[in-house]
């Protein structure tokens, strides 16, 4: 993200839908906010199903994993 200037983040991305197919265009600018707020929703889906079926799901908070792992720190 810190790499991408303005004229990369107002250039168009083009793709398509799955749930209903339309093709779309839209400023990448606009895309990636949407992209990273859309997969919050989902890990919020997986940790709900996974209360339900073990009763106490796992935390899925990336911060955390990486204090936990190591993995990704300086």
């Amino acid at each position: 993200m810190a790499g991408l200037s303005d004229a990369d983040l107002a250039r168009k991305v083009r793709y398509r839908t799955i749930s209903r197919p339309a093709e779309i265009e839209q400023e990448l600018g606009y895309a990636l906010p949407h992209v990273f707020n859309h997969q919050t929703h989902h890990r919020g889906q997986v940790h709900g199903l996974l209360t339900r079926i073990a009763g106490d799901a796992p935390s899925l908070d990336l911060i955390l994993y990486r204090r936990e792992t190591g993995i990704g720190l300086s």
